[in-house]
């Protein structure tokens, strides 16, 4: 971990959770996407699909 000093570590508990987050819904991303290609959808589609959920989650963000 990184600190600012000695004693200071560079993130909180609460933003390292987050980072934490963000890299499991990357990782999760990147495993469907395989999944995907394995069983033959093209990287066009893939991403026509990932930036249609990633527009309905911002869509429900926004309505709550």
């Amino acid at each position: 971990m990184k600190y600012l000093d000695k004693n200071t570590p560079l993130y909180s508990w609460d933003e390292l959770e987050e980072i934490r987050k963000e890299e499991i819904k990357r990782e999760k991303a990147i495993e469907m996407a395989v999944e995907m290609l394995k069983v033959g959808l093209s990287l066009d589609l893939i991403l026509k699909i990932t930036k249609l959920r990633q527009d309905e989650i911002e869509n429900l963000r926004k309505n709550l």
